[in-house]
């Protein structure tokens, strides 16, 4: 017999063989997703979870505190090693609500309410927030950077006329009155 012979006879023995011995294949029971919002005054901003699964908030500047409202249903976690990350996760099975405040070192605050719809028995796939992204709401000003800019050392005013340092000729052929040759 060929190969193909032989694999078309002993790929479908080897699945069998392996749901007999009770392997089985794993069904994805969330629909992940990655969001993004703006941060703005008095917006609070919905961020779904599930137990099992840990989301990651990330925000556009290093976080100086985290609470969470009911530290009996939720946990959130924050490290200086990461400045800008908070994990948040349901640390109950059912179903939960409640309110995080992140508040940064350039003064932005986040109001989140955290929802887990705990383990459910239904048909489908809830969604979860697996990563949301904060960026900092359109401002009008200029926020001061982490690091100092370039800074431009001279500036000099052009008039309308400009000396010419270097001869150029653009046509071989002339000889003008700056002294190019041909």
């Amino acid at each position: 017999m060929t190969v193909m012979k032989w694999m078309f006879w002993i790929v479908p023995m080897l699945e069998l063989v392996g749901r007999a011995h009770g392997q089985q294949t794993v069904q994805i029971q969330v629909q992940p997703q990655v969001v993004g919002h703006s941060i703005r005054d008095g917006q609070v901003t919905t961020v779904f979870l599930a137990p099992r699964y840990v989301t990651a908030i990330r925000m556009p500047e290093p976080i100086n505190s985290v609470v969470v409202g009911d530290p009996a249903s939720f946990s959130a976690e924050h490290s200086d090693r990461e400045p800008s990350l908070v994990f948040v996760k349901p640390i109950t099975t059912k179903a939960a609500q409640s309110n995080l405040l992140i508040s940064t070192s350039r003064g932005l605050q986040a109001s989140v309410l955290l929802v887990s719809r705990g383990e459910t028995k239904e048909e489908g796939q809830p969604t979860v927030d697996f990563l949301m992204r904060y960026k900092p709401a359109g401002q009008f000003m200029i926020q001061p950077a982490d690091s100092p800019s370039t800074m431009i050392p001279q500036t000099i005013t052009v008039g309308s006329t400009a000396t010419v340092s270097s001869h150029y000729c653009p046509v071989k052929s002339r000889i003008d009155s700056i002294g190019c040759r041909s």
